[in-house]
């Protein structure tokens, strides 16, 4: 029991040395440790040479002990005395075979066994940019997209765009933060902003985003639609009328709904082919509410040919270096003075 208490007591002061092992200095010299303890490992180092050392002085006590059991086999005629010799030249066969036996197998399962590292692995770890400093990245580069693109960076507030009422642009299950967070920060190809999205637990969050670039947004949702781009968003249909695709909404004459009599705004439907466009999206008000009539969106063919003639003559305008006036569709000289209306 003592001397397992004796093993615990050295155990437990060489642990915190392996922190220190690097610089452990030796006091005393031992064979096969030459020159300074640090140069040769530190504590690892003096304590591999004791390894070693142990090892070479038991294959020398076991050679002794051989030695002298022999010489007493060979000078005694006492048949008690012979045995005792054998049993000795045995048991230090025995331990040396013991010991060469052991260091055999550690090399062989891997030699890193014999070699003591009480070492203990540091890693260096890199401190990254702070929040700080990555928002004031985000906002440089934004200005710097600005500035190329003739623009400015707009902070919009989300209560702007999202609401609780319609809670147009919200997903289900989506609050109007997580709503406005995904279109924040969505690229514009995907109906977004390409903005940074600022948490704000006080007052409505917010969407700082390059306004030029906001306006390339996809109109797939009302944000881009109506927020951004003006144009007229269709909350029934899900539906934006862009001038590259105008649409027309129609609303149907309201009739109470009745699951066996599905041709709601048939004529509506009729009238919209007839004049040559494509019905969209029909919207059936299955709540029977007067308040919300049934209704259809049609392609404006009518419309589209009208937004390519001011586009075309908006071109010939500038072409000419004349100044074009959006408000109006018209095209002004601009020597020519346009007397105030009164």
């Amino acid at each position: 029991m003592k001397y397992k208490l004796l093993f615990f007591i050295l155990l437990c002061a060489t642990l915190p040395l392996s922190s220190q092992a690097a610089d452990f200095v030796g006091l005393v010299g031992i064979p096969g440790l030459t020159g300074s303890a640090a140069a040769e490992g530190g504590l690892n180092g003096y304590i591999n040479a004791l390894y070693r050392l142990s090892i070479s002085i038991a294959a020398l006590l076991a050679v002794i002990k051989i030695v002298a059991a022999g010489a007493k086999y060979m000078l005694t005629d006492i048949v008690p005395a012979k045995e005792e010799a054998k049993k000795d030249i045995q048991g230090a066969l025995i331990g040396l075979l013991i010991v060469i036996g052991a260091i055999i197998i550690l090399n062989t399962v891997n030699s890193d066994l014999t070699k003591l590292d009480l070492s203990i692995a540091t890693t260096t770890i890199q401190q990254g940019p702070t929040i700080e400093e990555i928002i004031a990245l985000q906002q440089r580069s934004m200005a710097e997209r600005a500035a190329a693109l003739g623009s400015r960076v707009v902070v919009g507030q989300c209560e702007t765009y999202w609401g609780a009422v319609n809670g147009f642009d919200m997903l289900p299950g989506e609050t109007e933060e997580q709503a406005c967070k995904r279109v924040c920060e969505s690229q514009p190809s995907a109906g977004g902003l390409g903005g940074r999205f600022i948490y704000n637990y006080v007052a409505s969050s917010q969407c700082e985003y390059v306004e030029a670039e906001a306006a390339q947004c996809n109109p797939i949702n009302r944000t881009c639609c109506e927020g951004i781009n003006d144009y007229d968003w269709y909350s029934d249909h899900q539906r934006c009328s862009t001038e590259a695709t105008p649409l027309d909404e129609v609303s149907c004459e309201f009739l109470e709904f009745d699951v066996t009599s599905p041709d709601v705004c048939e004529e509506e439907i009729a009238d919209c082919r007839e004049s040559g466009n494509t019905v969209v999206s029909t919207f059936i008000n299955t709540e029977n509410n007067p308040n919300t009539p049934s209704s259809i969106v049609c392609t404006d063919v009518a419309q589209q040919q009208v937004n390519e003639d001011n586009s075309a003559a908006q071109e010939r305008c500038e072409a000419a270096g004349d100044n074009w006036i959006a408000a109006l569709n018209t095209c002004q000289d601009p020597e020519e003075v346009i007397p105030p209306i009164m």
